[in-house]
């Protein structure tokens, strides 16, 4: 496993555990942080108890062994739909 993955599966890891600390020693100060356009993050969304299962994909770039750029990539429209 590439030094890069296992700061990401760490990243993502911590995440998981709401340990905001440790993520935020693994994101750049001054990374560039894109979710999916037209996605539903960015507003607030009462629960629908709709499931969802939507893929995804996630790219990440490293610099000195911090991520200095995420982007993630959805169908959005399935997203939106379990909000509804």
């Amino acid at each position: 496993m590439s030094q890069n993955e296992q700061i990401a599966r760490k990243a993502y890891a911590a995440f998981a555990a709401g340990d905001i600390e440790t993520v935020l020693s693994i994101l750049s100060p001054t990374i560039r942080w894109a979710e999916a356009e037209g996605g539903p993050c960015g507003g607030v969304f009462k629960a629908t108890g709709k499931r969802l299962k939507v893929p995804f994909a996630h790219a990440w770039r490293f610099r000195d062994g911090q991520a200095v750029s995420f982007e993630q990539y959805t169908d959005t429209a399935l997203h939106l739909a379990a909000m509804r």
